[in-house]
């Protein structure tokens, strides 16, 4: 229980400090983004960003169901289990990567196309996609299954770190390359570079820190048979997280795509200020679960309930008071284009804390390896 209390003080502490300096660089790149390259241009990093996440609804299948695998084996010291986990999702995450190559090269050869508005020329589109892929291409192949591993294991706190020396590097090679001039390619190029170190640091760290049987050796199998059934869940976050800016981006324009980033941007830092208080919770509850100590889930259940709330609802109402005069000073001296929209921003604060308050039932019940009981309300 102190391990574990511990753990969970670090993983709080840790993903306040990384949430504050990811609203600080938050704040910061995109203003430099659209001073630099304008309005368009800006948009359409947004735009590709989103397009390339819908390859993680293959992932959505096993990431939540290996978590919740790796629990009880971790509970219980079982290196032969970790490891049969921990080596399906590695080859698993594997071929999403390969995947995700093919479906990157496919959008850079089409997204022209599908941003139809735009003034944008066909090798500069097709460049842009390549570069921003870079990062998410590291994470399939180095980053994704080390990243499970660590957050069943109750160690958040250690992505939230590198987290943290990542946000803060990429930024200041952003200030510095828009300063002297470097094109948005080239700006992009070199963000993507610094974010494929954080999944190779990663994959160092758990072969220092963890003892893991390669395939060869291991004693038995483990089936992964939910991670389908929670494909349905996770579908219905990511129509949450991604449909906008895709549909904004083939019916509106760049520029339309720009001002919801501004006002996601900053929902989005507000939703991450919450998670902190929240993140590395499902570990927290899966290790409760695995060793039978129902009285006390119960009672911290409780407790992260009722803070989660309070916590919510007073970010977020300060949010709807707050944001629509924040954008005007933001985007001060930008004249591209109109960026103020109050009815748009009191409907998105509005939408995003609902989907904030069930946070605790939802990692109780992945914790719990409840998929198929919650697919249909997903």
């Amino acid at each position: 229980m102190e391990s574990r209390t511990r753990k969970a003080k670090r993983n709080i502490a840790s993903s306040l400090m990384a949430q504050g300096v990811s609203a600080a660089c938050g704040l910061i790149v995109p203003q430099m983004m659209i001073r630099a390259f304008g309005s368009e241009l800006y948009g359409a990093t947004a735009s590709i960003a989103h397009f390339l996440a819908y390859i993680s609804l293959i992932e959505g299948g096993i990431a939540g169901v290996a978590r919740a695998a790796l629990y009880k084996p971790l509970a219980n010291g079982d290196v032969n289990a970790v490891s049969v986990v921990y080596n399906e999702i590695t080859r698993f995450f594997r071929k999403i990567g390969i995947v995700f190559v093919i479906y990157s090269a496919v959008l850079a050869c089409c997204y022209r196309s599908i941003a139809g508005n735009s003034s944008l020329e066909w090798l500069f589109s097709f460049g842009l996609v390549l570069v921003i892929s870079i990062s998410t291409m590291g994470q399939y192949f180095f980053g994704i299954s080390n990243s499970i591993l660590i957050q069943s294991d109750q160690r958040q706190y250690v992505i939230n770190i590198l987290s943290m020396l990542t946000l803060i590097t990429n930024t200041l090679f952003i200030i510095m390359l828009t300063y002297i001039g470097c094109g948005i390619i080239v700006v992009k190029l070199v963000s993507s570079c610094i974010y494929i170190l954080r999944p190779m640091v990663l994959t160092l760290y758990v072969k220092g820190h963890y003892k893991l049987l390669p395939v060869r050796e291991c004693t038995r199998s483990i089936s992964l048979t939910q991670k389908w059934t929670a494909l349905g869940q996770h579908i219905a976050y990511f129509l949450h997280s991604n449909t906008d800016v895709v549909v904004l981006t083939i019916f509106a324009d760049l520029k339309t795509v720009a001002v919801y980033s501004v006002y996601n941007m900053i929902i989005a830092g507000i939703r991450d200020l919450t998670s902190a208080f929240y993140n590395g919770l499902e570990a927290v509850f899966g290790n409760m679960y695995a060793k039978g100590e129902l009285e006390s889930l119960k009672k911290v259940f409780g407790y992260y309930e009722t803070l989660i709330s309070v916590i919510s609802v007073t970010l977020y109402s300060a949010t709807a008071a707050l944001i629509v005069p924040f954008v005007k000073l933001y985007t001060m001296g930008i004249t591209d284009t109109n960026y103020v929209n109050a009815e748009f921003a009191i409907m998105a604060v509005l939408a995003e804390i609902v989907y904030t308050l069930r946070t605790p039932y939802h990692y109780l019940s992945n914790a719990a390896n409840r998929f198929k009981e919650t697919r249909t309300a997903a």
